[in-house]
This record gives structure tokens, C-alpha cells and sequence, in this order.
């Protein structure tokens, strides 16, 4: 082989090896990109709807979802969430539950008024609140608004159509432009033009970006106030209920299962670890509902930070 072949023979292959790293890197830079989204999202107001209940709202970002239901208060709770710039976005509609097995409950409350006065007075700490009245799309609605431990809520009563609606934010410093945007969006008519949520994301997201050092020393899933100046430990908003699995029921599997869950900076969920499981689908349903906690990061010197806490999810068959 003259040199003239070896060399284009040398130029071929180098150009093979680049293209495949190339390929490679782009492969990389792909993952990496859908990592960082299943973690983090840009802050991008848009209207969000849940058709089953008539209801429209607008949050920073695809919202998480749970259901919570109370049989003996013919209650059905339907939860949403979406983190942005240290702070919560939260609203719940509280609605009446029919044909709802009441076997077992001591006391049955029934949906109404009484009820929407209960939930007032364990927000307020028992204090009275005053109502007022606020404009929801085209409607006049009888509301209450009030701020307790760094939150601000916003009630609509449409108790006689069968629900009312808590909004609420949760905040380290409140932007009040924010604030108003998320509670002056609420509308109580279904928009064809609004995202809608069905079963929510499957993951709390934080904001972009997502780097961040290692997690800070493992600590309980307290959220408790460091005495340490200029530190304000995580806030836990709101955990889930893992759900239990026909299998595991049938199979009376009972036990806990414990998860090291990482609290990002960025207010979104990192890697869920666990640390102790349990079979039939109790493991897989505890892992889910942790992806799905709720939380403001852990604030340090200023900067937000990592933490890793452990939480436990409890399955007992009554």
C-alpha cells in the first residue's frame, strides 16, 4: 500500500471513529436534556383544567396531582401542585362524595356549609375569618383570604353547586404579582383551550437549572427550623399516600417501606433510593408517592441547597 492509500485509509477511519463519538455525544446530550426536564422545568404560566370538576387555573408549570377521599365526611379532595422561584402553587377542590360506603365510620359528616367552616377554623387555628367576595370568571363568589405561617389562602365558596376551592401559595419571600396571577386565574367554566391535568405529572419538578454539589447530610423528614443563623430547613408542604396494591391486600403483605428521597435546591425531586421494601407492588407505590413530595428547599447562606431526607410510607390492612 502506497502512502497515498495509507493516509486516505487513515483520514477514513478517523473520520468513522469521529462520527461515532459524535453520535455518542449527541445521544448523551440527549439524555442528559430529558434527565434535566423529568427534574426541572422552566417557569412558563399557562392555563391548566380539570373538566371532570369545571375548573380552570394557571400555574408555572404541569401541575402534580392526589386524590385524597374521607369517607365519614363525604369529603373527595382533589390536590395540584407546581413549584416556582421558592414558592408553592397549590389548589384543592373540595367536593361531595355520593354513594360512598360510610361502613366503619363512628360519625358521618355530611357535605355543606358545616363543612367549609370546619376546614376555616384548622387553617385560622380556631380564629374567626372574615368572609368577603371575589370575582371568578364572569361569577360573584362569596371568598375568604387571610395569610397564616408564611401562606397565603384564598377560599371560593360554591358550597351550593357541591364544592369549594382552596388556593393557596406557600412562600420563602411572596411575589405578590405571582400571588395575584395564580388566584385571579381560577374560573369555574371549562375551557377547550386549557391544558388538562387528568392524573398530573409524575414528579415534582424544580426549576431549570438542575446542577447542583452532593446533598447535605442525610437528616428526618421534619422540615423543622435549623437554630443555626442564616439557615431555614426544608419545608414539607405535602406527602402523598402511597396507595396499596390488591395483590399486596390479598397477599396481606403489611410492613413499611423506608426511601432516602433527595430534596433538590432547585425545589424539584432527585433520585429516590430505597432502603427497605416491601413485595407486591407496596415497594413500587411507596417509590411513586415519594416523587411526588412537596417541599421548599432547604435555604443556606441565601443559596438554596440538596438535602437528603429518609420517609417512611406505613401499609396496615384494618
Amino acid at each position: 500500500m502506497n502512502r497515498l492509500s495509507r493516509t486516505k485509509t487513515a483520514v477514513s477511519v478517523g473520520a468513522r471513529v469521529f462520527a461515532v463519538l459524535a453520535l455518542a455525544f449527541s445521544a448523551w446530550s440527549t439524555a442528559l436534556a430529558q434527565d434535566a426536564g423529568w427534574f426541572a422545568a422552566p417557569i412558563v404560566w399557562k392555563k391548566y383544567g380539570i373538566t371532570s370538576q369545571g375548573v380552570t387555573a394557571e400555574f408555572p408549570k404541569f401541575p402534580t396531582a392526589d386524590v385524597e377521599i374521607s369517607p365519614c365526611e363525604r369529603l373527595q379532595a382533589e390536590h395540584y401542585f407546581a413549584y416556582a422561584d421558592q414558592a408553592v402553587y397549590r389548589l384543592t377542590i373540595f367536593s361531595r362524595l355520593k354513594d360512598l360506603n360510610t361502613r366503619g365510620c363512628t360519625r358521618v359528616s355530611y357535605f355543606g356549609e358545616r363543612s367549609l367552616r370546619v376546614r376555616l377554623q384548622e387553617l385560622y387555628n380556631g380564629q374567626p375569618v372574615v368572609k368577603g367576595e371575589a370575582k371568578v370568571g364572569d361569577k360573584v363568589l362569596p371568598a375568604y383570604e387571610f395569610t397564616v405561617n408564611n401562606t397565603i389562602y384564598r377560599i371560593i365558596d360554591d358550597v351550593k353547586k357541591g364544592k369549594w376551592i382552596e388556593m393557596s401559595v406557600y412562600y420563602r419571600v411572596a411575589d405578590n404579582s405571582a400571588v395575584s396571577r395564580f388566584f385571579d386565574s381560577l374560573a369555574l367554566t371549562a375551557d377547550n383551550s386549557a391544558i388538562e391535568i387528568k392524573g398530573g405529572w409524575s414528579r415534582t419538578r424544580g426549576d431549570d437549572p438542575v446542577s447542583d454539589p452532593l446533598p447535605e447530610t442525610p437528616e428526618p423528614a421534619s422540615g423543622s427550623t435549623d437554630a443555626e443563623d442564616g439557615v431555614n430547613n426544608y419545608r414539607l408542604i405535602y406527602k402523598p399516600k402511597a396507595r396499596y396494591t390488591d395483590a399486596a391486600r390479598n397477599g396481606n403483605v403489611q410492613g413499611t417501606v423506608r426511601v432516602k428521597v433527595v430534596l433538590l435546591h432547585n425545589g424539584g425531586i432527585g433520585d429516590v433510593t430505597v432502603v427497605k421494601g416491601l413485595s407486591r407492588g407496596l415497594t413500587e407505590q411507596a417509590v411513586k408517592a415519594a416523587r411526588r413530595l412537596v417541599f421548599l428547599p432547604k435555604v443556606r447562606g441565601g443559596k438554596t441547597v440538596s438535602v437528603m431526607v429518609t420517609v417512611e410510607y406505613s401499609f396496615n390492612i384494618y
